[in-house]
């Protein structure tokens, strides 16, 4: 038991055992060596260490150390404090570093430690814009430290946070209440300076010019050392910049800035006071003092020639800048930014010749200083070619062009002006010329910025040509090339015009669909539409899926709050329907529910975060991963999701903008794991990270290097299979790619089902169908008795056929009908046979598989689109007569179909072509009677009345035969039926006239006078009538004056 006592004993005098005060000193330089490498958390430890140690036989208070690099002595205890408060602000823990700074402030510290902690609060607040509270900490100093050197430092920040907040008054007190109780601060120059500037900014611009004044008395040119005015000159950076007023109390600016450019500012304060003359002395007066300084001189002319511009006109603006060229000669370069202005002045005043001489000008005589001012000699020239084409004269735009490419070979700007030139030929109307032109600039590649400009005015040249064809192949290639694209409602309108010119009017509302009603081309694409509108064949079932289920989620409601394991399992429905926006409403209340569990709430999260960058909210995305990543409980209890988790986070940076910490980032984690497995989880996120930047170079890089390390994880392996094949894929290598991907399915057969088939259908759904196609016959001789054989012998018939194979397409969809003849898709693959046959022009062959597509999947959504296509092909064969049949059977068949009208509005038009206007008639008044408001009908309406008048006309002829016999009873009659069965026609008012005379002819006068005078009532208002009213007036008039014969 001996051995038990002794320990109990050291015990004690451990316990008892009271720190030295060079053990205290220890703490506090472990402390700052902690603070200096940034681990503020174990410094504040070693700090609360030093502040918490309690011993009567210790007096921490005689215990001194320095901090603040030695610039102050103080108590081991007040450093602690201090640091520690430090160490919460470096920490961005803002309220706790207010609260220790203001416990140093209110322990016996000593006034220097004191005020320096006061300084620090108001300071926190300065950096949150918290600028009231800046005011009120800030004055605190002032009033308690006022002989505190960081007491001016208060009254200029108190300055500034008025400013901040608009108080522009209150920031004039605080200035001069500077300036006023330290005279001799070093924020003099400053706080003038601003002071001059806030009463500019009020519009008190006496006061302003007298605190200016004030300053460059205080601080004279002539004051300042050499190396001061060279230290200015060396600030390049700043330039013109340096001389604009103040933008906050961060900016940097000496005191020599300060005076210089108060200087200019008192020109600019009479500028505003509309005093010319005196704002012109001052300047110039600028210009003299501050010789030494040839960023403010340049600054100053400028200012000089644009007051000079807007007050006395841009000649005399000219004489300023050219006055002050000769005024420099021993300084080539800021002749050369002067001339520069001249030319820019006379450009942007739309004084293009001007501009173009002064611009070549400068190109002759700075040559030698161009390339310094950044104004090369190239730039000069490309712009003269720029003012030329805005005049416009064309043919001098064209030399001044062709002699820049000949002389700068592979200059930037060939490719511009190779353009401008060819604009000039086609507006010139030299056609050939301008097409060679555009040609130039198309063959140097489709992804230059004038490519699509090309293009469009080739097309223009060919519809202007009247080659509207070829006008229409280069446009289809631009569609292809540029799907939805900023230029597309230019692209469609064009394709109208070609379509137009060619006759095909069912393309053309396609086109017109594509331009939206704020587009300059709508109201002339309208006029070429007007008669070629189709329906909108595009789907809408995503928005009407959209519709459902946001119907199947308000009926899961229970009560005022949704069960979170419901909501987060309604998220994981809309993530599988890319319904992102609507999952993360579901996650938002998971996260934000009370009775949720951390789990779920972190997993939510983590899902959150993951949307949030699929939609490309990359910034809300990092907060969530950060968040899930800091929580230990999300590594500990779903490891998993950590390395995805992370891969996300890098991906994220990578989308903000933060590219190099993205990749960076995922390179720590692979370079800091120990464990091959884990290694290989950050190797495959990496590899995500390049894969979600297109980056497909070093997927391939990273990917190998995966699949190089010795683990066994058959969905990390699969994955990086999967994702090197899609590099593999768009690097152009397909076979590599399958190779690859046969691998892994060799090594985890069971696992890479799934994902060679989904690695088929990618390379499907992003257009690669040849090596989509590939991938699937792959697939399928791999897993020949899987589930989705049946799909990827669909997927290829449609790779071949989207692709314009229309015989593979064939074989492929046979085959799929063989192996599958009453699945769901076999109706679509036998209408798509026809189709192929279609679209090669083989017209028979597609009638025979359309009308098997009609015979054997009657019942389906293919079967009246094959009866109206079948017509089609008729028509195509030119036997046009059979196209009746299918459509009329369509209309008997599949009464409730779109195509039903189509079919209606077709019948009508095969006899009016035949010239069998009554059966026409009878078949357009049938389209519009059952389709009263089909966009075809008004068309159908203009048919029906053509067809009206030509039948009405051939009555009107038999009646005035019998007329002209003198059988004016019979006549009469006749004349009649026509009327009432052609009401609006013209031809029923020549009848009505004609009734009236055969009543005069039977000498019934008083039934001739009657009709007469309903004749000019009824018609008096219509132009069109205006003969058949003379007409009548003639007759009554004769035959009320009792001449009746006068008409006969």
């Amino acid at each position: 038991m001996i051995w038990q006592a002794i320990l109990v004993l050291a015990a004690a005098v451990a316990a008892y055992f009271i720190p030295t005060p060079q053990e205290l000193r220890d703490n506090f330089n472990g402390a700052q060596n902690l603070f200096a490498a940034s681990n503020y958390r174990p410094a504040i430890d070693l700090y609360n260490k030093i502040i918490y140690t309690e011993s009567p036989l210790l007096k921490k208070d005689s215990i001194r150390v320095t901090i603040l690099n030695g610039e102050l002595t103080i108590s081991v205890l007040g450093a602690a404090y201090y640091q520690k408060a430090n160490a919460y602000k470096n920490l961005k823990q803002f309220d706790s570093a207010i609260a220790v700074f203001r416990t140093v402030e209110k322990l016996n510290f000593g006034s220097e430690l004191r005020g320096l902690a006061q300084f620090q609060v108001y300071d926190i607040y300065y950096a949150q814009q918290a600028f009231n509270d800046v005011v009120r900490e800030a004055r605190v100093l002032v009033e308690k430290y006022p002989d505190h050197r960081k007491a001016e430092s208060a009254l200029y920040d108190i300055g500034w946070a008025y400013k901040e907040i608009g108080n522009i008054p209150k920031s004039s007190e605080a200035f001069y209440e500077l300036v006023t109780f330290y005279p001799s601060t070093t924020y003099l120059a400053k706080a003038l300076y601003q002071l001059g500037q806030n009463y500019f900014e009020e519009g008190n611009y006496d006061r302003a010019i007298n605190y200016w004044s004030v300053l460059g008395d205080k601080f004279k040119p002539t004051a300042f050392k050499e190396t001061e005015w060279e230290k200015i000159q060396l600030k390049a950076v700043k330039d013109r910049q340096l001389f604009d007023a103040m933008s906050s109390r961060e900016t940097e600016s000496s005191d020599l800035e300060l005076v210089a450019k108060s200087q200019v500012k008192i020109g600019d304060a009479y500028r505003q006071k509309n005093n010319y003359d005196s704002a012109m002395v001052n300047w110039r007066r600028t210009i003299s003092q501050y010789a030494l300084l040839p960023a403010l001189v340049e600054a100053t002319y400028i200012k000089m020639g644009d007051y000079t511009k807007s007050e006395k006109g841009i000649n005399e603006a000219i004489l300023i800048y050219k006055d002050a060229i000769d005024e420099n000669f021993a300084n080539k370069e800021l002749q050369a930014k002067l001339q520069f202005k001249i030319a820019e002045t006379y450009q942007k005043d739309s004084l293009f010749v001007k501009a173009a001489d002064e611009y070549r000008f400068y190109a002759s005589a700075y040559s030698e200083v161009a390339e310094v001012i950044s104004f090369p000699v190239e730039d000069a020239l490309y712009t003269e070619v720029l003012c030329y084409f805005g005049v416009p004269d064309y043919s001098l735009t064209i030399a001044r062009a062709d002699s820049f490419v000949n002389n700068f070979p592979g200059n930037e700007y060939n490719y511009d002006l190779i353009f401008l030139t060819g604009i000039s030929y086609f507006n010139l109307r030299e056609l050939p010329d301008a097409d060679k032109r555009f040609d130039q600039v198309i063959e140097m590649g489709d992804e230059k910025t004038q490519y699509v400009s090309a293009s469009l005015y080739k097309v223009r040249i060919r519809l202007e040509e009247k080659q509207a064809q070829e006008a229409l192949t280069i446009l289809t290639e631009l569609s292809n090339k540029f799907p939805g694209g900023d230029r597309e409602d230019e692209i469609s309108f064009y394709m109208i015009q070609a379509n137009f010119e060619l006759k095909n009017y069912a393309a053309i509302p396609a086109y017109f669909a594509k331009i939206p009603p704020s587009s300059m081309f709508f109201v002339p694409a309208i006029i070429r539409v007007a008669k070629s509108y189709v329906l909108d064949k595009k789907l809408d079932e995503a928005e009407k899926f959209a519709l459902d289920l946001i119907a199947m989620a308000d009926t899961i409601k229970n009560a005022s709050y949704y069960n979170p394991e419901v909501r987060f399992s309604l998220a994981d429905v809309y993530i599988a329907k890319t319904k992102y926006e609507d999952a993360i409403t579901q996650l938002n209340f998971v996260i934000d529910d009370q009775k949720s569990n951390n789990l779920l709430r972190l997993q939510s999260r983590y899902l959150r975060g993951t949307l949030y960058g699929q939609l490309g909210k990359h910034k809300e995305s990092i907060a969530d991963l950060e968040n899930v990543l800091a929580d230990s409980v999300f590594a500990l209890r779903m490891p998993q999701l950590v390395p995805n988790a992370r891969g996300r986070l890098a991906t994220a940076y990578t989308k903000t903008g933060q590219v190099q910490k993205g990749v960076d980032l995922m390179l720590s984690f692979v370079a800091s794991s120990t464990d091959t497995l884990e290694k290989v989880r950050y190797m495959v996120a990496l590899v995500e990270v390049f894969y979600e930047m297109k980056d497909m170079k070093n997927v391939v890089k990273y990917g190998i290097q995966t699949l190089a390390y010795n683990f066994d994880d058959e969905y990390l392996y699969s994955r990086a299979s999967f994702l090197l094949g899609m590099a593999y894929n768009s690097n152009g290598n397909i076979d590599e790619a399958l190779k690859v991907l046969a691998r892994s399915a060799q090594k985890y057969p069971a696992v890479n089902e799934e994902i060679l088939f989904n690695f088929a259908v990618n390379l499907y759904d992003i257009g690669y169908y040849d090596n989509a196609a590939k991938a699937f016959y792959s697939f399928i001789e791999r897993y020949p008795e899987s589930k989705s054989v049946r799909n990827s012998m669909f997927f290829i018939g449609y790779a071949y056929f989207n692709i314009g194979k229309w015989n593979e397409a064939i074989k492929e969809f046979r085959a799929f009908l063989a192996r599958y003849p009453a699945d769901e898709f076999s109706p679509e693959a036998q209408y798509n046979i026809a189709e192929s046959f279609y679209n090669q022009g083989m017209f028979a062959e597609s009638i025979a598989e359309y009308d098997k597509t009609q015979t054997n999947y009657s019942k389906s959504d293919f079967g009246p689109a094959s009866l109206y296509n079948m017509a089609w092909s008729y028509y195509q064969l030119k036997e046009i007569d059979k196209m009746i049949v299918p459509l009329q059977k369509l209309i008997t068949t599949y009464p409730g179909d779109k195509l039903v009208p189509e079919a209606q509005f077709t019948i009508g038009d095969y006899f009016y072509n035949k010239k069998e206007y009554t059966r026409a008639l009878l078949e357009y008044r049938n389209f519009v009677d059952r389709f009263p408001d089909h966009y075809k009908a008004v068309e159908a309406r203009s048919f029906i009345k053509e067809l009206s008048q030509i039948d009405a006309f051939r009555e009107y002829q038999k009646a005035i035969a019998i007329f002209d016999k003198k059988d004016y009873k019979t006549a009469i009659a006749e004349l009649e039926k026509i009327v009432a069965r052609y009401p609006d026609s013209e031809v029923a008012m020549a009848c009505e006239a004609n009734i009236a005379s055969a009543y005069e002819q039977l000498k019934d006068f008083t039934k001739a006078l009657e009709l007469f005078k309903k004749i000019v009532e009824k018609y008096k208002d219509d132009p069109n009538a205006a003969g058949i009213v003379y007409f009548a007036q003639q007759h009554i008039e004769w035959i009320e004056e009792g001449d009746a014969t006068a008409g006969l």
